[in-house]
Order: C-alpha cells, then structure tokens, then sequence
C-alpha cells in the first residue's frame, strides 16, 4: 500500500496565496484555481525536498494529467496535507486505470 498526498480546492488555493505572498517561485495563477472542481482532489504527483525548509510539488489539477501545476510550499505544510491509501496496483502500467 502507498499514501499519497492530496490537495483540496481549498487547501491549494490556501496554499497557493501563501506561496505568493511569500515570494516561493512555484505557484499558480489564481484564477485559474478557482476554475477547478470544488468537490475534486488534486494528488501531490511528484514531492521534491526544493531546499531544507521548502518542498516543491507537482500536483495533479486536471484529471487527464494535461494540466499539472508546480508548486512550493513550507515543508511543515506538505507534512499536514491529508493523504489517501492506495494499493500498489496503481503504479503498475499493465494494471487497469484508477476507478
């Protein structure tokens, strides 16, 4: 089993304002956040340590992988963000698509 980390619409755009208001160099536009589905979760794809305090994530916001944002957020943060439990299948390309 893995955990993986998720957004809400609220918690990215929360995080979002603080990334810009902080001066980090990954956030996204605001407008286009509030585009984004209320009731969806926006799964942390890729987790990078950016430096010792500030983790940079690749989130997942649009279903199709066509549309991923890159953003950075205090490493104190991405530590509360709520994760799911998913079985390893998932990573497994030979396996069927997430349900």
């Amino acid at each position: 089993m893995a955990k993986i980390s998720y957004f809400t619409k609220k918690l990215l755009i929360k995080a979002n304002n603080e990334s810009i208001k902080s001066g980090r160099n990954r956030n996204i536009i605001p407008a286009y956040l509030e585009t984004l589905e209320k009731d969806n979760k926006f799964p942390v794809l890729t987790m990078l340590m950016h430096n010792d305090i500030e983790v940079r994530c690749e989130v997942m916001c649009l279903e199709d992988s066509s549309r991923n944002c890159w953003l950075d957020i205090p490493l104190k943060a991405f530590n509360k963000l709520p994760t799911l439990t998913v079985s390893d299948d998932i990573f497994d390309t030979n396996k069927s698509k997430l349900n």
